[in-house]
Formats: structure tokens, sequence, C-alpha cells
């Protein structure tokens, strides 16, 4: 049930992922994907629905990750908002600051 350091297994069930972002029109996400395989679903898993429950943000970019505290960021250019994201569980943590729009990132990261 538990993997390295005592960390649950996360839902998506991939023992390398990474978290990406996407924006469309005016909104965005973040979803996991499946490193050790390079596929955006798990080969052990019929469902391929991998997305951060909770979250949505305008141009979702950069992402500050923490993985050793199973934890991480999400900071939005276009609404200026700051998510946390649990790791652990594959969901948003809720809003962990609001920041002025682009103030905190400079244009070209």
């Amino acid at each position: 049930q538990y993997t390295y350091a005592g960390r649950p297994i996360p839902p998506s069930k991939f023992a390398y992922r990474v978290l990406a972002s996407y924006t469309s029109t005016l909104s965005g996400g973040l979803q996991i994907l499946d490193a050790q395989r390079d596929l955006r679903n798990n080969v052990f898993d019929a469902n391929s629905s991998y997305t951060i429950s909770g979250y949505s943000g305008n141009s979702p970019s950069p992402i500050l990750n923490f993985p050793e505290q199973v934890a991480g960021y999400a900071y939005a250019q276009g609404d200026g908002s700051l998510a946390a994201i649990d790791y652990g569980a594959e969901k948003s943590g809720g809003a962990a600051a609001t920041l002025s729009a682009r103030s905190a990132v400079p244009d070209g990261i």
C-alpha cells in the first residue's frame, strides 16, 4: 500500500509521473503523465483521466515542485492565483495565495 518513504500510492498508480500544465482558450488545468512509458494513460488501469481534481487556472505556469514534501504549487499567470497541489492524492489543496497577475514571474519563463 505504501511506496518509498511511506508515501501513499497515488490514484493514477504511476510509479514515475510528471505534472504538466495545459491551457485552452480562457482556462487551464494540470494533468499527471506517465514518465516511465511516456504515455498519457496507465497500461495497468482502464481509467486514463488523471487530471488534478479541483484545479482550474488561467495559464498555469510555472509549477513549483517540492516532491520531498509531497506537495507543490501552480501559479496561474493569467489571474495571479497560487494553488497548492497535493501529489499524494493528486488533487488541489485550494488557494495558497492570490498575487497580482503576472507580477511574480517575469516574461519568458
